[in-house]
């Protein structure tokens, strides 16, 4: 057993070799760095991964979102430390928020936690209440703010369906300035 250094220190791109000097003879091998995520921003068009370790080839790469599906488009933005690619339909995942974000470089795996994208697929609205059917809007009900551009914030805000189903209150849309209201969902209030 022997201490190592820090492999988020380590500035080679390509593995590293390891040497094993015992009784006079030296053994050497060499092997990849295990990759790390430090940061990763997830939105319907593009995923990007901040970390180390990733090197500057992107067929070696790929990248999954747990329960969605596998990024397409992989490219290495900046040589080692950051990625960007296309994300599956996030509409269409299986799991409910959190998941995780997997990737895989040179057969070694980093991971990273990551909410899903709430997204809209329907809104029913009248003078009393507006319903808002999606995904990925979660279960804690005090931390969504729903907005009518040009209208203001609905009150009341109750998840009717776990993670799909929101209803509020809206404000007076009688008041609205704008001609065709855009709806906006906050699930990080």
């Amino acid at each position: 057993v022997c201490q190592h250094p820090s492999f988020a220190q380590c500035a080679s791109t390509s593995p590293t070799a390891l040497t094993v000097t015992a009784s006079g003879f030296i053994a050497s091998t060499s092997f990849p760095l295990v990759p790390t995520i430090s940061s990763v921003n997830v939105s319907t068009n593009a995923v990007l991964v901040h970390g180390t370790h990733f090197g500057t080839n992107s067929s070696f790469i790929s990248v999954d979102i747990v329960g969605c599906g596998s990024c397409s488009n992989i490219q290495v933005t900046t040589a080692d430390t950051d990625i960007s690619c296309t994300p599956p339909d996030l509409a269409a995942c299986t799991a409910t928020s959190p998941t995780t974000l997997a990737v895989l470089v040179r057969g070694l795996n980093a991971h990273a936690s990551l909410p899903l994208i709430p997204t809209i697929s329907h809104v029913n609205a009248s003078t009393n209440t507006v319903l808002v059917h999606g995904a990925h809007f979660g279960t804690n009900s005090s931390v969504i703010s729903i907005n009518i551009a040009g209208c203001g914030a609905c009150t009341s805000v109750q998840i009717t369906t776990a993670d799909t189903d929101i209803t509020c209150t809206p404000p007076d849309l009688a008041a609205c300035t704008a001609t065709s209201p855009v709806l906006c969902v906050d699930t990080t209030a």
